[in-house]
């Protein structure tokens, strides 16, 4: 029978063997001595290379992978410098595995046994105290709040490797030497991710300059065409031209022959891709084509004039700088 110290009645048997409950070390991201790396030129470059991705980055998913990728090549650039930590990990297990059961209660207070333990030698690990690894490291376990043990495994002074029962798994600290490496990575991708974001920058503003002045010469060139048509239309006022059994202004020739036209396959203002701004003078000569040979077979369609019409038009174009 247990008896806790301080009178407690809350008994609870914990195993430093919980270790199984906590994954093995990601070793992709966590970096070691002898860890497999390109030469540092190539590493370098893929470093810029993701940074520079990095600054396209628009979605979750993409987000994820790179960050994903840039602790992959963190942990390979601070490789040089780290220790062995697979080493440690590995001794740090088989030191856990040979161990005795350790029973405490879930507040962290000792049992009779385990004061007596204490005090006599038996078992080796115990909570808080570090025990020596056969590399020169230590492992000490730590009492948590779910009724085990998490481990800190340090060397040379410096813990470098910690598991989390809450968490399933273990993680890393660095030495002074990685802080070092981690400044110059950090340097290489924060810089070059930066440079990449204002090259874009300057290449989406160049974009939407390009794209406003375009659009500004299309209002432009519209304006133009409006400004030419009446003018023209104001040199013809008063002519009156037959239409059925009635009659017609010019601009009603107009709109007739354009109907007759675009029937041929001739692009007009009527089709719904006609831009005012760019094909207007190619309409007016193409108009003023179709009607000279329409005049040859339906004279009294085409009214003698129109041709003159048509040669206004294009003058006023040029003369407003329509292009």
């Amino acid at each position: 029978m247990s008896i806790p110290i301080l009178g407690s009645n809350k008994i609870q048997s914990s195993s430093f063997n919980n270790y199984n409950s906590i994954k093995a070390p990601n070793w992709e991201i966590i970096p070691y001595k002898g860890m497999q790396t390109p030469s540092k030129d190539e590493l370098i470059k893929q470093i810029k290379d993701l940074a520079t991705k990095s600054a396209k980055v628009v979605t979750v998913e993409d987000s994820v992978y790179v960050n994903y990728q840039e602790e992959k090549l963190s942990a390979q650039y601070l490789s040089s410098v780290s220790p062995d930590r697979k080493t440690l990990y590995k001794e740090a297990v088989q030191t856990i595995k040979g161990q005795k059961n350790n029973k405490e209660n879930f507040e962290g207070q000792k049992t009779l046994i385990d004061y007596l333990n204490e005090n006599d030698g038996t078992g080796s690990l115990k909570n808080g105290k570090s025990y020596p690894l056969s590399s020169g490291g230590s492992i000490t376990p730590i009492w948590n709040s779910r009724g085990g043990y998490d481990y800190d495994v340090s060397v040379g002074g410096n813990t470098v490797l910690s598991s989390n029962q809450g968490l399933g798994g273990w993680t890393f600290t660095m030495t002074p030497a990685e802080m070092v490496n981690k400044t110059e990575f950090n340097k290489i991708f924060d810089n070059t991710c930066k440079a990449a974001k204002l090259e874009n920058t300057i290449v989406s503003s160049n974009l939407d300059t390009i794209t406003i002045s375009e659009t500004n010469k299309t209002i432009i060139n519209s304006k133009k065409a409006q400004n030419s048509f009446s003018e023209t239309v104001s040199h013809f006022k008063g002519k009156l031209y037959p239409c059925g059994s009635g009659q017609q202004d010019i601009t009603g020739v107009m709109a007739d022959l354009t109907i007759f036209a675009q029937g041929q396959g001739i692009k007009t203002p009527l089709d719904s891709n006609f831009n005012m701004g760019t094909d207007y003078k190619s309409y007016i000569d193409n108009l003023a084509i179709f009607a000279k040979k329409l005049s040859q077979t339906r004279p009294e369609l085409v009214p003698p004039d129109f041709m003159d019409f048509c040669s206004h038009i294009k003058g006023n174009l040029t003369k407003y700088d329509y292009n």
